[in-house]
């Protein structure tokens, strides 16, 4: 029986980024060179079709009328014998097509990585892929070795065991809780498309700084907000509860 080695797939995700108008043309400009039959005739042009906050399009130029940056879009060109889609949701960024060979699709595969690795999203990145049970086993194995001294009181009464300061358990769980809000934070939100060009003007650019530095500051004060109330709770429950 011969043996043989199966094909790589091509791979279909993309990396979180912050794209923009430029992006989706270059986009489009890949899906629309993916076969190399295809020439520039006027029935071999592409058609488009754009989809985002539940309304649908087929011009670029009409993507800034209907909003101005979006976590929610979809893409289609079709062309004779073939067509290319992009999907941006909050949890994932992809692409697919239909009636395209391997080679054609390693060829957009190539070409569309690095558009996207040009805006990436480094952080976002890390956090879809740490997998989120790790901080909910965290949390499960603290509330065992905080409840465990009790446990071993009750079920052995004559039995000593010292029993452990409640602070070093309350400090790691505080560590993990503000762990797992800052890594909702940033997987809330994959790929965003702001529909402006990227050359426009300086002004609208810190503009835009401005709120993203205002989004990173609400991620990272949230967090720590809520730290801070648990550990007043804590310290009033201390000093006034029996």
């Amino acid at each position: 029986m011969a043996i043989s080695r199966k094909e790589k797939e091509v791979p279909k995700d993309l990396p979180p980024a912050r794209i923009y108008l430029d992006d989706l043309e270059m986009v489009i400009r890949v899906f629309q060179e993916a076969k190399e039959s295809q020439t520039d005739k006027l029935e071999n042009q592409p058609v488009l079709k754009f989809e985002l906050e539940g309304q649908e399009c087929t011009e670029l130029t009409d993507l800034p009328k209907i909003t101005e940056t979006t976590k929610n879009f979809s893409k289609e060109v079709t062309m004779p014998g073939f067509s290319s889609m992009l999907r941006i949701s909050p949890k994932s960024t992809y692409w697919d097509s239909f009636g395209l060979g391997s080679k054609e699709e390693w060829s957009i595969h190539s070409r569309l990585e690095p558009i996207f690795r040009a805006r990436e999203r480094p952080l976002v990145a890390f956090a879809h892929k740490m997998p989120a049970g790790i901080i909910g086993v965290g949390l499960g194995i603290i509330g065992t070795l905080a409840l465990f001294p009790i446990l071993v009181s009750y079920s052995i009464p004559f039995m000593f065991y010292p029993q452990p300061s409640p602070r070093v358990p309350l400090g790691f769980a505080i560590i993990l809780i503000v762990l797992w809000a800052i890594r909702d934070s940033l997987t809330s939100s994959h790929t965003i498309l702001v529909l402006r060009y990227y050359s426009e003007s300086s002004a609208k650019r810190r503009e835009s700084s401005k709120s993203k530095a205002w989004d990173i500051a609400k991620m990272i004060l949230g967090p720590i907000v809520g730290a801070l109330i648990l550990w007043l709770i804590q310290h009033l429950s201390h000093k006034f509860l029996p």
